[in-house]
Parts: C-alpha cells; structure tokens; sequence
C-alpha cells in the first residue's frame, strides 16, 4: 500500500471514531482530501513535492477535528501530525519536519 493510502486509512479510522455522525465525518473528510488536492496542486506547480503537500493537507485539521475546537489548532495540529507520521513511519524525519511547518505555520 502506498503511504498515502496507509495515512488515509489511518485518518479514516481515527475520525470514525470522534464521531457518531456519518454526514459530520463525510464532511471532515471531503474537507481534508479537498485541501490535500489542492495542496498537491500548488505544491506541483511551485516546484514541490506534491505527495508531501497531500499528507499536510489529510492532516492539517485532524487535531482540530477529534478535540471539537480549533483553538490553537495548527501548533496542536502539527504536533499530532507529528505523532501520527512517526508512529506510522511512512516518512523520513525531515519529510516530517516540512509537513509539521506546513500545519504549524
């Protein structure tokens, strides 16, 4: 499996479970593979690397989905972005550390 299909899978799995409302997770989703589409895109056409724009873009409001707030939710966002990467090990350290800026910031 690629390993945006393992963080997909991962990220479909964890946000099942902060919600028992199937249009609220329809919606979470359809948000984060739409901003991951769109990161990939810009990321291509400024030289980038596309499929680490995807990863950012699938992580970038996971935190602030399973905690029901966005505050602070990029640096709470780039710090469970970080976990996930590393528990998943789909990443090298310093892809890690472009996709924790990219949510942070």
């Amino acid at each position: 499996m690629s390993r945006i299909k393992d963080l997909q899978k991962y990220i479909h799995k964890t946000l099942g479970k902060s919600t028992e409302d199937p249009k609220e997770f329809a919606k979470w989703i359809a948000h984060l593979h739409g901003v991951a589409l769109a990161a990939a895109l810009i990321a291509k056409k400024r030289g980038e690397d596309p499929e680490i724009a995807t990863m950012a873009g699938l992580l970038h409001d996971v935190e602030a989905y399973q905690a029901g707030s966005y505050d602070d939710h990029a640096h709470l966002g780039a710090e469970l972005a970080k976990k996930i990467l590393e528990e998943l090990e789909v990443t090298t350290p310093e892809e890690t550390a472009v996709i924790y800026s990219a949510i942070y910031h």
